[in-house]
């Protein structure tokens, strides 16, 4: 499969990168997480394999938040609602009346609130590796805490796009070159330390 072209929608200004792979099939809206870039993603053969498998049964629409990958970079952390709104904006500019949304990590809220917000255009939700909210509290004991949080900070600041915490994000593959430079140049190309806003929006 070559990798699709990268096309832009618009929310209120601000330019969100996607791509959709493939015509036939129920509609699929993938939202990757905070380390994203839509072209980068397709020069790793496993990674190739994930959304090529997605694409065989699904049209197959991609995006990358708002901050991060190819869309508009940002100052402030986004809002729920603006990124609930880049949502619908990529599903309209892709021509979808309603999709599946697939959500990762950090995505997995605004993918949450879109469909309880909008059921009308959602044909089903996918969480992967994602979470509630984000926040550690009484009644959510799985979130992060004051000192999770600026363990990360300390991590964007210091060791961003480097392989310092691979044997964290890919233990199996740590002693693979290949993917060890594929992902660090993933990381730095999905944002510039000290972003990652989409992270930070708690």
């Amino acid at each position: 499969m070559t990798r699709p072209q990268t096309r832009y929608a618009y929310n209120d200004g601000v330019a969100i990168a996607y791509q959709v792979v493939g015509s036939e099939g129920p509609d699929l809206l993938f939202v990757p997480g905070s380390v994203t870039h839509l072209e980068h993603h397709w020069e790793e053969p496993r990674v190739r394999r994930f959304l090529t498998r997605l694409a065989g049964f699904s049209r197959l629409i991609m995006m990358d938040p708002r901050g991060l990958g190819l869309s508009d970079r940002l100052t402030e952390p986004p809002t729920m609602q603006e990124r609930v709104g880049d949502l619908l904006a990529v599903l309209d500019a892709a021509e979808s009346e309603h999709a599946t949304r697939f959500g990762n990590a950090d995505t997995g809220p605004p993918c949450i609130a879109a469909v309880v917000e909008h059921p009308e255009r959602a044909s089903g939700l996918i969480l992967c590796g994602t979470y509630a909210r984000a926040e550690w509290s009484e009644d959510y004991p799985y979130g992060w805490k004051e000192e999770d949080w600026a363990s990360f900070v300390e991590y964007v600041k210091n060791d961003w796009g480097t392989v310092e915490r691979m044997d964290r994000q890919a233990p199996s593959l740590e002693g693979d070159e290949a993917f060890r430079q594929w992902f660090t140049t993933l990381e730095r190309a999905s944002a510039r330390a000290p972003v990652p806003s989409c992270c930070s929006a708690r």
